[in-house]
């Protein structure tokens, strides 16, 4: 096998894997998208930020 051989197949096998990577990604992406937008996302932001302050107590100003 050649050296050019060589070299394109390495590139050809990681642009073959990147784009698998990504499909999987976008794939898992779009399973979820719905959960999302079905709840509120403010409120499960703020619901979890109350949380983690008081199971965290590093996460408070030390005053």
């Amino acid at each position: 096998m050649s050296l050019a051989m060589t070299i394109f197949s390495i590139i050809a096998a990681w642009i073959s894997i990147a784009i698998s990577m990504t499909w999987g990604v976008l794939r898992i992406a779009r399973r979820h998208h719905s959960l999302v937008q079905e709840t509120d996302a403010v409120a499960t932001r703020w619901k979890y930020l109350s949380v983690t302050k008081q199971t965290l107590p590093f996460c408070h100003r030390a005053g």
